[in-house]
């Protein structure tokens, strides 16, 4: 009688760390395809639009995820994080491909628990649009390219 609960426990917390790390990994691969797609060119609502369509993919809901695109020309290098702009805002004029051409995609995924309040411990309230959720971040750097 004493050992059961214990065991429970144990067993619910594989399952919801195993869960957890299922979610991490496909938000890492959801992070390399939306970068994929800055770096062939894609615009910032060309970006949010593949994260939405393969999210789906992935089992994941686009609605719990910020996507923000950066891109950044660094002649010399340079690994000034301040030196990063919003892709959005990048000129049409500024020619997107080329040497130290570069693209990043940040996704914060607000991961919900299985168990609810259970594991409080992992629930995080620093955002208030998504209170009671762990935040998964994944980054991903690519060179730009020309469409080819």
């Amino acid at each position: 009688a004493i050992v059961l609960p214990i065991l429970m426990l144990l067993v619910l917390g594989i399952i919801e760390f195993g869960w957890m790390l299922r979610t991490y990994q496909a938000v890492g691969a959801l992070a390399n395809e939306a970068c994929r797609t800055a770096a062939l060119g894609g615009s910032s609502a060309d970006v949010n639009n593949r994260v939405t369509a393969a999210a789906l993919t992935y089992g994941l809901t686009s609605v719990n995820a910020t996507v923000t695109s950066f891109y950044r020309d660094r002649p010399n290098d340079s690994s000034d994080p301040a030196s990063w702009a919003d892709l959005s805002t990048v000129p049409s004029t500024v020619p997107l491909a080329g040497n130290y051409r570069e693209v990043k995609v940040q996704i914060i995924y607000h991961y919900s628990p299985l168990m609810g309040g259970f594991f409080g411990f992992l629930q995080s309230n620093a955002d208030a649009n998504f209170p009671n959720t762990f935040p998964l971040r994944s980054s991903v750097v690519d060179r730009r390219e020309s469409p080819t």
